[in-house]
């Protein structure tokens, strides 16, 4: 006879595992799992114990569309252990306000029935209350509608993620009609300017590349692992600027005129570590820095208007100056020149 502590131990294991719906996870996976984990069980125990949680926890099995598989009812809380604190409330309640301008819409919802509970929980302290009711985020620049994701989709990928298992993608490009399918190799997702991207490398291909989430169409999990090129790290291919389109490969050296204003924007939020700021004869600052190269940096400098002039290098002088003629030519008439 099975010890009773770890039938507990069991249990708790699968109800973590568990997601909400539309995602499902199938009796399979949970005995692998539980067998990585040291658990000596068959598929059949794994069975009863789902029949066994299924009445307790309002678990809910899809038994009509391949993979079979388990998950919480879309509405409601799940399976937490232990209660939400009122640190953890608030915490979560913050992060949440912080993220919705920059998440899809259907990625907060898979929060919603935590972030009930956070607001129940923060309830019963008038100064945590408080603490909710005086903190506000504004996202920098334009504000913008996130693009609507599918949520199988996300799910989709989620699954692949976590798995460390290939996706197929039927992904449609912006200068196509229809979608086309490609074998992906999950990376990691980025959320950036309020749009989701998935990086990944396709089929046997090392590059690695981003796409935007909400224009893939379909999404399946295979049973193909994913590989993971050599030396691939998030963190740094975020650093070099590539999620933000290089535009050269190599970081350059930013050599800046600028004004009072940006001036003492820049000096209490650098453009980078090596940032160095000094005085002009013109009442101007020179700022020396090394950034990527990117077209973020180009929309930057050019929603700065007047406040700054780049003195190199000369490849991004000449973007700004070609980019400038170009908007003056499309705003100034004859008349007005």
């Amino acid at each position: 006879m099975a010890d009773s502590n770890d039938t507990i131990y069991r249990h708790w294991y699968i109800l973590q595992w568990i997601p909400r719906y539309p995602r499902k996870i199938d009796t399979a996976t949970l005995h692998r799992r539980l067998e990585e984990r040291g658990f000596t069980v068959t598929m059949r125990s794994v069975q009863r114990d789902l029949q066994k949680l299924e009445p307790l926890f309002s678990l809910q099995c899809d038994e009509e569309n391949k993979p079979f598989g388990w998950s919480f009812p879309k509405e409601g809380v799940g399976f937490e252990f232990p209660s939400m604190s009122l640190e953890a409330a608030l915490t979560l309640r913050l992060m949440v306000d912080y993220a919705s301008p920059l998440l899809p819409r259907t990625t907060l919802r898979y929060l919603a029935a935590h972030v009930d509970r956070a607001d129940k929980a923060l309830e019963l302290s008038s100064g945590f209350s408080r603490w909710v009711e005086s903190v506000r985020v504004i996202p920098q620049g334009q504000p913008q509608l996130a693009p609507e994701v599918n949520e199988e989709v996300l799910a989709t990928v989620y699954a692949g993620l976590f798995e460390g298992r290939c996706l197929e993608l039927a992904y449609l490009k912006p200068q196509d009609a229809e979608p086309r399918l490609y074998t992906a190799h999950p990376l990691g997702l980025v959320v950036r300017d309020r749009m989701l991207y998935l990086v990944c490398t396709f089929w046997s291909y090392t590059d690695v590349v981003h796409i935007a989430v909400h224009r893939i169409r379909a999404a399946t999990m295979l049973e193909e692992a994913r590989r993971v090129p050599e030396g691939f790290d998030l963190d740094a291919l975020i650093a070099s600027g590539a999620l933000s389109f290089l535009v050269e490969a190599a970081p350059i050296a930013l050599d800046l005129r600028v004004t009072a204003p940006l001036h003492r924007m820049l000096e209490e939020s650098p453009l980078g570590e090596d940032q160095v700021i000094t005085p002009g004869e013109d009442g101007r600052f020179r700022v020396q820095v090394t950034v990527p190269y990117t077209k973020k940096l180009q929309g930057w400098i050019l929603g700065s208007g007047a406040l700054v002039e780049v003195c190199g290098p000369a490849s991004l002088r000449e973007a700004i100056v070609a980019e400038v003629r170009a908007m003056a030519g499309r705003y100034l008439t004859e008349a007005g020149a």
